[in-house]
């Protein structure tokens, strides 16, 4: 109805116009005066005025509405009272849509403030960075561990360490690498950095969260050394107890060679003397394998990745099983997808931790019906893996953290360096071991490669 009439009041508006043009056409036409033409003129003129000006007045308060949504501008006001009662409607439909929007901008407001006192209050440094290199946001967190008062870009981090700018270039999304920060006593903390790609408004930042680790790393580090002293104190003690032993024994025999005069006696001690001897080199014999086997855990080469076609390299690996899979029934199988699928890697020493995974699913068959292996490759995320899937004997739950220790085993006769090994290698890769087992049902190892 309120724009019924406008129509109308448009409507007789036209009228009005049209009839003084009209009556302006017949004066002239009948030869009026000046001063009645000149009226009639002025009063056209004004007439055009007063519509145009009626009808963009609607306009004007529109366009200065959605000029203020465009700058966000929440603080215009709109008047009732200025306009004809038929725009009174759509001024109080303004005034409306403006409450609204200032009320969201308020509350959106209090959750930026509450969200930004959070993330400041986070111990986890928290940064971004653009396609550009610009940094547009921050934490204190981020602040204190890289002992900066702020920074906008990238570069300004070369302050803190001129590789510090290389290394968060190169960080891969998901992957946590670790980079050596000074504190405020210049002391070295290593920091764990992560990245996280996250799209805003059509464009990718960096989320680079970064924690300090010196705890964790000082607690797995000392844990590490216990079970590794413990392993070595039993080998050792193992070795070393016969030895004392034996060579008591000889001791004794050779003192009662010197009471005894005896032929038969004599020969029986010589006997003796002679078995714990051989014993005793047997004893260090097994000592001296023993540390040659812990030299070959701290000996290794630094990796020299090259180019190489995977799927030929299972095929190499489990190649080496082959006659004694056919000895022992069991079918062993290498299916890599893509079949062209080309990875950088190491290839010796990764063909060393291959192999031993291999070795162990074989023995881990022993008296399984059936017995099989599954040697695979594929893509994982950015990277690939390496899997070795058996259903032998399987691991028992209670023994799975402790498979990696270097010198554990549980087999007669094992090293107990083979996983041990296999983490080292992936380790000198910046890769990682995934281990899945059930006892009586199976084991699968992953080699995961960034």
């Amino acid at each position: 109805m309120v724009f019924n009439r406008f129509t109308l009041l448009v409507f007789i508006r036209l009228l009005l116009l049209f009839a003084t043009l009209t009556l302006l056409a017949w004066s002239f036409v009948r030869g009026a005066g000046i001063f009645t033409l000149g009226w009639l003129v002025v009063l056209s003129l004004l007439q055009v005025w007063w519509l145009f000006r009626y009808l963009s007045r609607t306009n004007d308060e529109l366009a200065s509405f959605l000029l203020g949504l465009q700058h966000q501008d929440t603080m215009r006001t709109y008047s009732t009272g200025r306009l004809e009662r038929q725009f009174a409607n759509l001024r109080h439909s303004f005034r409306y849509i403006n409450e609204q929007l200032l009320s969201v901008r308020v509350e959106k407001e209090k959750q930026y403030q509450l969200y930004q006192a959070l993330i400041d209050q986070s111990p986890t440094g928290l940064l971004t960075i653009d396609g550009k290199g610009h940094i547009p946001f921050c934490n204190k967190a981020a602040l204190e561990l890289l002992g900066k008062e702020e920074f906008s870009r990238l570069e300004h981090l070369r302050s803190v360490s001129t590789s510090l700018p290389i290394f968060l270039k190169k960080l891969k999304p998901g992957r946590s690498e670790v980079f050596p920060l000074k504190d405020r006593k210049s002391r070295m903390l290593p920091v764990s950095f992560k990245r996280k790609d996250i799209w805003v408004s059509g464009e990718m930042l960096q989320l680079i969260s970064m924690s300090p680790i010196r705890e964790e790393l000082e607690h797995h580090e000392i844990e590490s050394w216990q079970k590794l002293i413990r392993v070595l104190t039993h080998e050792m003690m193992n070795s070393i107890t016969p030895v004392v032993t034996l060579s008591k024994n000889i001791e004794m025999c050779l003192q009662r060679l010197n009471k005894d005069s005896g032929s038969v006696v004599d020969g029986e001690y010589i006997s003796d003397a002679i078995q714990s001897a051989r014993m005793i080199g047997e004893r260090s014999q097994g000592l001296m394998e023993f540390v040659n086997t812990y030299r070959s855990l701290t000996l290794l080469p630094d990796p020299k990745p090259v180019k190489v076609a995977v799927k030929d390299f299972m095929e190499k690996q489990a190649g080496v099983f082959s006659v004694i899979a056919r000895e022992k029934g069991i079918d062993i199988e290498v299916h890599v997808a893509p079949e062209n699928l080309m990875a950088d890697f190491d290839e010796g020493l990764v063909a060393q931790a291959v192999i031993n995974l291999i070795k162990n699913s074989v023995e881990a068959l022993e008296g399984i019906d059936r017995p099989r292996i599954r040697c695979g490759s594929g893509m994982e995320n950015e990277g690939f893996f390496i899997s070795i899937v058996d259903n032998g004997s399987g691991i028992p739950a209670n023994q799975i953290d402790a498979v990696f220790v270097p010198f554990y085993t549980t087999k007669e006769g094992g090293s107990g360096v083979g996983l041990s090994l296999c983490r080292q290698i992936m380790a000198m890769h910046k890769g990682s071991v995934e281990i899945l087992s059930e006892e009586y049902k199976g084991t699968a190892i992953t080699l995961l490669f960034p």
